[in-house]
């Protein structure tokens, strides 16, 4: 059976977080329509661009990461072409001298990175029964990286795509609220490779998606044409929307209202320690590495687990099993989460003082308002019962007051005795050392 051959390619858009935007002072924050403008990015005549310095470190931070050649001068040109969302009928972005080229991304596999860029967003635009166009988008700093067709399947492109979102959050340019867009280009062997680019797509799972449907559609199709295709997320297909451009279509030219500027000085910037560094930083203290892996998804947890002080081990299984649980989709710093208190909990858990469901139960409190974990439990007399008599007393009541589950247990139902345990856990208020209780219930059963 022959190996099916596919070339995968992508051109990631990526909103830069900067407070205005690239070549105007109009904020990049959510507001109502066409409110965040100014003569500059809407295009009028005469208005002049000033370049965001912050996009310019920012977008050399992300060319560094993806390992590219840098250019020391940032030159910027026109990309000519009439539509609604572009009011000057041309995109400032950069083409004959991209900021990076020649990189590469370590993602299942070596991918190479074709170019980094920086280049302006255009607007908006919402179709219902009426075109409305929202210039606030227009002008806003974006990234994009392109990739040479290096993937060869979907669940590798996806891959890709989640762990270099995952380093743009440890690199800080972006913050998670903005949605990444990418154009898909699928070919096949059987086509001869001709290119079929499917435009802004969003989501990883639809990244997966058009990948696989593309394969099928042109592996089936007797012609394939070299054309661009639009993707109906709802019929789960994609469409045709004209045969694919060329750049000498766009009349590129340099951008003469721009001068070129020297961006050396930027070019020094330290990169922060990125996931799989992270990751291994980790895994090299003693953490599993799937432990590892999914706490370094999120920047601010991994940020969180590196500022604990409890063994790193048994840290690891409480912030990937309960702390995630507890954020659900909050960042830590929008919590009352304390470092140093959650080691504190996760201490006194392994010292037996304090039992694991009431440990959890506090952990939700932490999130909501300042703890001191000890002298919480201290003033609501939380420690667990380690008393032998004590326990000795509560498992006799629970005994004597539940004979049907004690039957049910030497009748070999074995959930019977987890609901004795339960039991002596709610006369104990959660109180009771787990262990020994089971093992006192066990011993006056048999």
């Amino acid at each position: 059976m022959s190996i099916l051959k596919i070339k995968i390619g992508l051109e990631i858009h990526v909103t830069i977080n900067t407070q205005s935007k690239l070549f105007c002072s109009c904020s990049t924050k959510q507001s109502s329509p066409n409110t965040q403008v100014c003569p500059v990015c809407l295009g009028h005549p005469g208005s002049k661009p000033v370049t965001n310095k912050e996009a310019v470190k920012k977008i050399i931070l992300i060319a560094k990461a993806l390992n590219c050649e840098l250019r020391e001068e940032l030159i910027f040109s026109r990309k000519s072409y009439f539509y609604p969302d572009l009011s000057k009928n041309y995109q400032i972005t950069q083409f004959e001298e991209p900021i990076g080229e020649n990189g590469f991304f370590e993602s299942k596999g070596k991918i190479r990175i074709k170019r980094v860029h920086l280049e302006e967003d255009p607007a908006s635009i919402t179709r219902t029964n009426k075109t409305l166009i929202d210039y606030n988008r227009s002008g806003t700093p974006l990234a994009e990286i392109v990739t040479e067709p290096d993937i060869t399947s979907s669940l590798q492109a996806r891959a890709f795509m989640k762990k270099l979102l995952r380093d743009l959050q440890y690199l800080e340019v972006f913050n998670g609220e903005d949605v990444i867009k990418a154009d898909v280009n699928v070919s096949v062997e059987k086509s001869g490779f001709k290119r079929v680019e499917v435009k802004n797509v969003t989501g990883f799972k639809d990244i997966q998606s058009v990948i696989e449907h593309e394969v099928r559609r042109q592996q089936k199709e007797e012609v394939v044409e070299n054309e661009t295709r639009g993707w109906d997320a709802a019929k789960r297909k994609t469409y045709s929307m004209r045969k694919k451009e060329t750049e000498a279509d766009y009349a590129y030219i340099y951008e003469p209202d721009i001068p070129i500027i020297d961006v050396s000085k930027f070019l020094g910037v330290k990169l922060p320690k990125l996931s799989d560094e992270r990751i291994k930083d980790f895994i090299e203290k003693g953490v599993d590495p799937v432990d590892a892996d999914i706490i370094c998804m999120r920047k601010d947890v991994a940020d969180f687990f590196e500022k604990t002080t409890s063994e790193p081990k048994i840290t690891s299984y409480w912030v990937r099993r309960e702390l995630l649980r507890v954020l659900e989709d909050n960042a830590v710093e929008e919590t009352f989460l304390d470092a140093k208190e959650f080691s504190k909990l996760i201490e006194l858990v392994e010292k037996k003082t304090l039992n694991e469901n009431i440990a959890k139960e506090i952990l939700e409190l932490m999130r909501d308002k300042k703890i001191d974990v000890k002298k919480y439990v201290e003033k609501n007399n939380l420690k667990t019962l380690n008393d032998d008599n004590l326990i000795e007393e509560t498992v006799k009541r629970v005994l004597k007051e539940n004979q049907k589950a004690v039957e049910d247990y030497k009748s070999g139902e074995e959930k019977a005795l987890q609901y004795l345990v339960g039991q002596d856990m709610k006369l104990t208020k959660g109180k009771a050392h787990p262990k020994k209780t089971n093992e006192m219930i066990l011993e006056r059963i048999e």
